[in-house]
This record gives C-alpha cells, structure tokens and sequence, in this order.
C-alpha cells in the first residue's frame, strides 16, 4: 500500500469507520462481560448458600462430605451449604477499565477472608472436593456464549 493514502478517494473515511467499529465491537463486549460477571456472581453466591441442611444435620448424617463414606445429598454434589456467611463474603468480582482500555474481569474467592476455600472446593485427605466455581461456570456455560453472541451481532448491526 502506498504510504500517501491520498491517492485512494475516500480511504481516510474507510479507515475511519473500521476504527468505529472497532469501538463499538469493543464497548458490546465490555457491556456483555459486565452482565456475564454479574450472572456468575450471583448463581456462584446461590451455589455456595444452600440452607437446607445445618451443622447439626450434616453431623446427623455422617458427615455426608467425607470420603470414608460419601453421600450425594444433593444435585449437583458441588453446592456449598451456608454455615457462617464468612465463605460467602469472601466471593469477590472484581470489573474495571484500565487506562489503556484494557478490561479486567475477574471471580474468585478472597482466601484471606476464607483460608478454609481450597478445602472446599479441591477436598482434602478426609474431605471430598465441591468445586462450585467450575461447576457454576459449567452451568452458565449457554447464557454466556448468549451474552457474547448477543454482543457480537449488536456490533454489527450498530451504525458506526
């Protein structure tokens, strides 16, 4: 390509529009990561609160968590019950823009606020392993490629 683009009638505007483009294509995806962070946060929230079996019936039960002899309670087997609350607060999203337009999006759990996580979701020697962050990822699967599909064809659909 010549280096004096002047010799193409009407390249600057081309150029032009395909950096629009590239805008909007840019600000579709920022919006769907927003809402596919926020759908995440809250079904990962939802699966690490099930109430429907204190201590005291876990105890009951004969510890249906150990692997000496493990019970499926529920379904899916990696739901977490709420104890405290602590476990729970310490589910973080984290979504911003940085500087150079760059997003970071992240989930995950503070293991300062709940050292004990890794046990949880990865068991230990006596423990079986509940990892509901893969498995709520595993159950949003389908509406997150929606949110991206939806973003995708909005972009193209927008006028530059």
């Amino acid at each position: 390509m010549p280096e004096d683009t002047k010799d193409f009638k009407g390249l600057d505007k081309v150029l032009f529009n395909f950096k629009l483009m590239e805008l909007i294509f840019h600000e579709e995806m920022d919006n769907a990561m927003g809402e596919a962070l926020d759908l995440l946060y809250e079904r990962m929230l939802e699966n690490a609160s099930l109430t429907c079996h204190t201590l005291l019936d876990l105890r009951r039960m004969g510890h249906p968590y150990a692997k000496r002899a493990p019970q499926n309670i529920h379904q899916p087997p990696w739901l977490v019950h709420l104890q405290t609350g602590k476990f729970l607060g310490a589910i973080k999203k984290v979504y911003h823009k940085l500087p150079g337009g760059d997003t970071i999006a992240d989930i995950g759990i503070d293991e300062d606020e709940a050292p004990y996580a890794s046990s949880i979701i990865f068991g230990t020697d006596t423990m079986v392993a509940r990892d509901f962050i893969t498995g709520t990822f595993e159950q949003s699967e389908t509406d997150l490629e929606g949110f991206f599909e939806k973003a995708h064809a909005s972009a193209i659909k927008r006028d530059p």
